[in-house]
């Protein structure tokens, strides 16, 4: 389902190289000390709800502010911010086990986002699925035991499956409907913020995407920012994932199907870009290869 897939051995084996290479430097992973707070926040309470086959699944408690983790188990802090502003992110589809000991390993701490793959869109309605592949069981204690490591949980909409999908939400009735049913999904898991990841190119787009897709992703963007900010405990991010050959000569090619070039007009609209590079090498480095 999707592109953004890593095994999870081959994922914690990334992370935890890099992992390597950030702590002989900082010797304290990614997040920056003494900056926390305690607040005598709310939590919410564990619990055990039926998984798999009916089979209990422990939800570990959470404190109520997305911003805060639960320091010895006990008492809400806020989360320190990452050393100089950086992030780490990665994908995670939903029906991948294995968060729980990824949670525990050396490798997590260098992990600032994960992107939880993926939310379906019904394209004849814009209405964005309420449920992912996984099981929301196992889903909600993941995001939980993240949010209790200062990790934020991003729902990511779209993949491979939904180029095509993404190009149908052409009126405002399919973009209000986008945004209502995302916000709700974003509420139900307790995720901290929405990724787009639309995936849709020129050759799908009658060969030129920014002029025939670009006002219509203003369009559900904005419908979504509207909803987004209407939700209590925000603020929600909106990240946005890109080609990587979209600021680059031949971005217009009209048989591109993984290429465009970028839509500068959704700028006001998102707080991160991030560059898919799994998807298409750049044409810049096919020509400096000769190919």
């Amino acid at each position: 389902m999707g592109c953004h897939w890593w095994p999870l051995p081959l994922l914690i084996m990334f992370v935890t190289g890099l992992g390597v290479g950030i702590s002989l430097v900082t010797k304290t992973g990614i997040f920056a000390t003494g900056t926390s707070s305690s607040s005598g926040g709310k939590t919410s309470p564990p619990a055990l709800i039926p998984g798999k086959n009916g089979t209990l699944v422990p939800v570990p408690p959470v404190c109520l502010a997305r911003n805060q983790y639960l320091k010895d188990n006990k008492t809400c802090t806020t989360c320190p911010g990452g050393k100089n502003g950086n992030t780490f992110s990665v994908f995670w589809e939903s029906q991948a086990d294995g968060c729980q000991e990824f949670a525990a390993s050396e490798a997590a701490k260098y992990v600032t986002h994960i992107y939880w793959g993926f939310a379906t869109i019904d394209g004849t309605t814009g209405a964005v699925s309420q449920t992912l592949q996984g099981n929301d069981a196992t889903l909600r204690a993941c995001i939980n035991t993240f949010q209790n490591m200062c990790i934020q949980n991003y729902i990511s909409i779209g993949g491979a499956t939904e180029r095509k999908t993404f190009l149908m939400l052409k009126t405002q009735d399919h973009w209000n409907t986008f945004a209502k049913t995302a916000a709700s999904l974003v509420q139900m898991f307790n995720f901290s913020g929405v990724d787009i990841d639309d995936e849709s190119g020129n050759l799908d787009a009658g060969g030129d995407w920014v002029k025939t897709a670009q006002p219509q992703v203003v369009g559900y963007l904005s419908a979504l920012r509207k909803e987004l900010n209407a939700l209590p405990r925000g603020p929600y991010p909106i990240s946005w994932d890109e080609f990587p050959g979209s600021l680059e000569d031949g971005c217009n090619n009209p048989t591109a199907e993984y290429g465009r070039c970028f839509p500068t007009k959704i700028l006001p609209l998102v707080d991160q870009v991030n560059n898919m590079l799994y998807n298409q090498v750049s044409v810049r480095f096919l020509n400096r290869n000769g190919r």
